[in-house]
Formats: structure tokens, sequence, C-alpha cells
């Protein structure tokens, strides 16, 4: 609908859609008085540019409204998924001109419209604007607390406190990663806390951290992008267990950042606390918060960055025994198709001897060269068995 040519509410948020996409045209689009000076249309366009960063994201819906007459006042609200600290609500004052319903250029007010000079209009305006302070303020917070409780009851369905309470430091951080892998806000913030009885202090900005960054309201930091990063392979190394937290070390290995002689891999170290609930909690570590990825050259980290191969492939364990090596080449040629660098390694054997983080390296390249190229697939030649050594073609 055109906002023009609607109620008051239509009008309202038809116009709002027109700013969020920055096409607002004040002196056809807004009931804009004639005779505004050049001084004041500049203010009110500069405005409407930050106000369409704010429009652009979420769902908008009218919640309330008042029409008195030629005048109108709506309450339009905007949710961002789970995020009470994203709900917005949008007063916006609407004129009727020639059957038309136009919203006053300024949100909240009839400000820049001409009715102050109209003694009766001006009254009806002014208690209308006192209306929609007022309302917005109550709506604002009962749509948080709604958003709120919606929240909590989501995150209670991934899983409960009993359930929780039984893993171990490991298997929180890898679950968390993979409910951000897969988009699923309720499943992250479980294991940051949301499943207690009493949230963390800091749970505000925990849930607006973790949801501007999962749902994509915001440009993920170099660190998130990374710890989501569906190429990327992972393994817990180590965690080490202490009175009252934990810190785990997982290992992640980039396939398609790695250059010969430096394969990509990096550590990051989660910290996790129990909870007097007896539960472990993992708490958003610094270098995921600020950005900053771990140095890959840490020395602190050399021992652990070796030992990184084996513990990934025994993640990784090979799912079937094969008889015969043709049978086991055809399912690693569609292996090495997979958009998965994890895809092939089950069917990787850590070396006996020899540099285990090498033939890492090496697998990501052979995998890069045929990574999901429709005109580009592994084709075996040919496999040549002697005794219990094979070889293949590809």
């Amino acid at each position: 609908l055109a906002h023009g040519e609607s109620e008051p509410s239509d009008a309202a948020i038809a116009y709002l859609i027109k700013v969020a996409r920055e096409r607002v045209d004040t002196e056809k689009d807004t009931a804009l008085a004639d005779g505004t000076t050049v001084e004041k249309e500049k203010i009110i366009r500069e405005h409407l540019k930050r106000l369409s960063s704010i429009v652009d994201e979420g769902e908008l819906r009218a919640i309330d409204e008042r029409v008195e007459g030629e005048l109108a006042a709506v309450l339009v609200s905007r949710i961002i998924d789970y995020d009470p600290s994203q709900v917005q609500v949008f007063a916006l004052a609407m004129l009727k001109r020639e059957d038309r319903w136009l919203p006053a250029p300024v949100l909240g007010s009839f400000e820049n419209t001409g009715i102050t000079y109209l003694p009766k209009l001006s009254r009806t305006s002014k208690e209308l604007e006192t209306w929609m302070l007022n309302q917005r303020i109550i709506q604002l917070t009962r749509l948080r607390d709604d958003v709120q409780t919606g929240l909590l009851d989501d995150i209670r369905k991934t899983g409960s406190l009993d359930e929780i309470r039984t893993f171990p430091p490991e298997q929180i951080v890898t679950r968390f990663i993979d409910a951000c892998r897969a988009g699923n806000l309720p499943a992250a913030l479980a294991y940051l806390g949301g499943l207690e009885k009493t949230l963390p202090k800091n749970w505000d900005d925990i849930l607006q951290f973790v949801s501007s960054n999962l749902r994509g309201n915001r440009d993920p930091n170099e660190s998130w992008r990374q710890l989501v990063n569906p190429s990327g392979a992972r393994a817990v190394i180590e965690t080490d267990v202490f009175t009252d937290g934990a810190m785990v070390s997982l290992g992640e290995f980039a396939p398609l950042e790695s250059i010969p002689g430096q394969p990509a891999i990096t550590v990051f170290h989660f910290p996790l606390e129990r909870t007097k609930e007896g539960i472990w909690r993992l708490r958003l570590p610094s270098w995921l918060l600020d950005g900053v990825l771990p140095d890959e050259a840490d020395p602190s980290d050399a021992e652990l960055i070796q030992a990184f191969p084996a513990k990934l492939l025994e993640q990784h364990p090979a799912a079937t025994r094969y008889s015969d090596p043709t049978a086991l080449m055809e399912s690693f040629q569609q292996a090495l198709s997979s958009p998965r660098f994890e895809s092939i390694l089950p069917f990787i054997a850590l070396p006996e001897s020899g540099d285990a983080l090498l033939l890492l390296e090496r697998a990501s390249f052979l995998w890069r060269d045929f990574r999901g190229r429709e005109s580009q697939a592994p084709l075996l030649l040919d496999v040549h068995q002697q005794d219990d050594q094979a070889c293949a073609c590809l």
C-alpha cells in the first residue's frame, strides 16, 4: 500500500519501509509544511538518514493507534528475533490531507507540519504527542518483557539443567560452537547461563553480542567469523580443570587459508566457571568479544598445535572398513567433492612417523582442488595393490 492511500497504521508502516530504503521525498511523502527553510529540511533529511539504519532490520507491526479527526498517532514496533535490547517502538504523527494520511517528517511530533498556527488542531496535536510519549514507554517495556519471556521459554526447550549438569567443560564448548554454526540462538545461550534460575549479571550484554553476531544484524568481527566458519575443522586438544573453573583449548584448522609450509591452525582458549547449581557455564572469551584472533605464532601454544592433528583425526574415525582399496578410493573420491573439509578426515590415517601437520596441509590442498566444483570432479584412474600396500591415481 502507498502510505498516502490507506488508514493511519498502514500509511505509517509503508512510510517506515520507505525510510528504511532511503526513498523518502519529504515534499511528496510527508506532511512537511510549505515554506520550510532549506536549513530545516537538511536537518530533517539527516534525521531520516540516521533512522533508516535503525528501521532497516526486523519486522514492523502497528501495535496501537489513536485517531482524532484529521490527526492521528500511530505506534509501530520493530522486533529483531529474540533480543530485547533490539526492540523498538516508533511513534508517528499522522495528518489527513485530501483523504490521504501523511506522516509528519519528525517522529513523535507534529513539528514542521504548520498546524501550530491552527489553534484547534494545535491543541489536539499536543494531546496526541503526550499520548505517543507515554504509550511508547509503556509498549516498549511490555514488548521487551514479552520478548525476554519468549526467549527463555525457547532456551528451556533446547535442554534441561539436569541434562547440562552431566556435560564436561569440553562438551559445553563444542555444543556452543555447533549451535552458533547452526544459527540456533536459544541453544547457544543455554551454554552461557540461559538455563539457570538466576541469569548471569551481564546477561543483557551476552544476549546482545551473541544475537547481533548470530542473526547478522551487524558485521561479525573476525573472531566470530572464524568461530562459525563452515569449512573449519575443529577438535578439543586439552582441558584444564580448576577448583571453580576450567579452560578448554580447542584447535581449528582453516584449510582454505593454509599455504605450503604454514598450515593455518589456531588455538582458541575458552574459559568456563562452575555455578552454584553445579553446571559448567561458558564465559565469552575476550578474543571473541574484542574480535582479535589469537596469535598463531604464540610459543605457548606450540605443543598444543603439534598435538592437534591426532586429536582431530581421533574425532573423525573411519566409519567403514573396506575390503579392497578400490572401494575405499571410490568413497574418498566422493568425499573430495564435499564443501566440508571434515568429510575427508575419516579417510586419513595418522602416520606412525613423519610430520602430521604436513599430512593435514597436503590433504587440504587435495580437497581444495576438487571442492564443490561442478566442472571439475575427481576421477579415479587406476588402483594398484601389492600385498598390504596400495596406491591410486586420481
